[in-house]
């Protein structure tokens, strides 16, 4: 009420709301929060901003719960060239549409295509470990490495899973 619908928050509060509901599985109403919050966001901010392509993110996760690949892949590019385009190619948010980018070929059994997206989605985030833990304490470090170990979990399955482990160095 305060800030009025057509606010970023607003629209945060949606996404929030829209995560829950497809924690439950209640997928139609997930939907239709995530959508409208990212039409606020389109709106407010821009089609070239990072929350926009974060509020593409969001559906694109939903339809890939839902198994709709198709609509996932089309979230997933997009808020891929809006990272990439915004914030470059070796920002942890760039990393993490690759790597959902990845996780849906995996999905699909493309593992040529998700190989690739997770290894160079891996080096990204090593990358950004390295650079921030001079600056970060012992326990900080730990927690961010356990906060993106599921970015090499995901790298060596479909390693393991497609048989590249045997071509490639993992």
């Amino acid at each position: 009420q305060t800030l009025g619908k057509p606010h970023p928050d607003y629209a945060g509060s949606l996404n929030n709301l829209a995560i829950l509901y497809q924690s439950m599985g209640v997928y139609a109403r997930a939907e239709r929060l995530l959508l409208e919050s990212k039409s606020i966001r389109e709106q407010t901010l821009g089609k070239q901003d990072p929350d926009y392509a974060r509020s593409l993110n969001n559906p694109a996760e939903l339809y890939f719960a839902m198994e709709d690949y198709p609509q996932a892949k089309t979230l997933y590019l997009e808020s891929k060239a809006i990272r990439q385009q915004t914030l470059g190619r070796q920002h942890p948010d760039f990393a993490l549409s690759l790597h959902c980018l990845a996780r849906l070929y995996r999905s699909m059994g493309d593992y040529a295509r998700a190989e690739p997206l997770f290894r160079e989605a891996v080096e990204i985030t090593v990358n950004h470990l390295e650079q921030t833990s001079a600056i970060q304490s012992e326990e900080q470090q730990m927690l961010m490495i356990g906060s993106v170990r599921y970015q090499l979990d995901n790298y060596l399955g479909c390693c393991l899973e497609g048989g590249l482990g045997q071509r490639n160095a993992v």
